[in-house]
């Protein structure tokens, strides 16, 4: 028999040649995802043996279903690349497909290994459709199959071609060199390989929403690093997401601000950036910059021109009130002197008539 080192070695390389697998099936999820319209709601789920064997047990992601599916039990309808209609239960207790996946799994013959991406077509509470798309894993030969699920007969089949031109326009523009020590000397040389780097880093506890990481990309790239590889060790994967989503929205918020709002907004945007900070994510260059805008904000010439325009309105405004008195006066004053010129008139033609009466006496 083999010796226990013998046993070992091939229990390693088994179960590195199963990681690099699994690391290619999601990639090419992700990418298939990632050409989508972003418009519907997606996520990628990597199938385990409990998905399509066993207990057929689908479970959904937690975000994904408190963001956007029903809180009560629901049918929905899964539909296959021919338009073919299956329904499965969901269940919001659970965040799981129980009745009906069955079905659909056997009926589309998925295996363990493969990865799944589901779109949601329409979340209404009376119909909730969700489209399937596949990215089939390399089973037991090491042959390799990739079946895709086209979009079902609606309206969705005439713009999903449009809306995959524009996602392709899109991962060219994101497609920089990231080339972080973190993740070695190849770097990282697609969106596909950082989202795929940013699922791994969250354990599939939690789904990134595609703005978000889109965004997160395009900052590591601008850094040339991955911001979040220094969180502390052991933190919770939805403190990772957290501190993501936080600094995505806090560089939004200062590149998008403006003058007048900068002053009431910096307190908040410092002390996020400084917990940010303390967590472990590489936020430096953005506390400098708002450093940077802080000290253009607080310039003395820069205030005394404000002080100097906010008394200059103030003093227009004084003006402007003062012509509007001075307006309403004259006015009062026309009247009074039209109405006096009228009384005139009238005791001047009394005076005259007076006067002709004693004339004629």
């Amino acid at each position: 028999g083999l010796s226990y080192q013998q046993q070992k070695d091939r229990r390693i390389v088994k179960f590195n040649l199963t990681r690099n697998i699994k690391s290619s099936v999601i990639c090419r999820a992700e990418e298939l995802r990632f050409r989508l319209d972003a418009k519907y709601p997606s996520f990628t789920k990597y199938l385990l043996r409990s998905h399509v064997a066993s207990c057929f047990w689908m479970g959904l992601p937690l975000s994904f279903c408190k963001m956007y599916l029903p809180q009560t039990d629901t049918y929905f309808i899964l539909l296959n690349q021919n338009g073919k209609r299956y329904t499965a239960k969901y269940l919001p207790r659970k965040t799981a497909l129980s009745g009906g996946w069955r079905g659909f799994s056997i009926a589309e013959e998925l295996s363990e290994g493969d990865a799944l991406v589901f779109q949601l077509l329409q979340p209404t509470k009376l119909k909730v459709v969700f489209q399937i798309y596949v990215a089939a894993g390399v089973h037991e030969q090491a042959t390799e199959t990739h079946r895709s699920f086209s979009v079902s007969a609606t309206a969705q089949d005439k713009e999903q071609p449009q809306a995959s031109r524009q996602a392709e326009k899109s991962e060219n523009k994101l497609k920089h060199a990231l080339h972080p020590a973190a993740v070695g000397d190849c770097g990282i040389s697609s969106f596909e390989e950082f989202a795929f780097l940013i699922n791994e880093s969250l354990k599939e506890e939690y789904e990134l929403p595609h703005n978000i990481k889109c965004s997160y990309y395009q900052l590591c790239c601008s850094q040339n690093t991955l911001l979040h590889f220094h969180l502390l060790k052991g933190i919770n994967p939805l403190l990772i997401a957290g501190s993501i989503i936080e600094t995505v929205n806090v560089a939004a918020a200062i590149k998008n601000c403006e003058l007048h709002d900068f002053l009431d907004e910096l307190p908040i945007w410092d002390e996020k950036l400084r917990f940010l900070n303390i967590l472990g994510m590489k936020v430096g260059f953005l506390m400098t910059h708002l450093d940077h805008l802080q000290r253009i904000t607080n310039d003395p010439e820069v205030a005394k021109n404000r002080q100097q325009y906010l008394d200059l309105c103030s003093e227009q405004a004084d003006s402007g009130n003062k012509i509007q008195n001075l307006e309403a006066k004259l006015s009062e004053l026309t009247k009074a002197v039209d109405k006096r010129a009228d009384d005139i008139h009238k005791l001047k033609l009394e005076i005259e008539n007076h006067k002709s009466r004693f004339l004629e006496q």
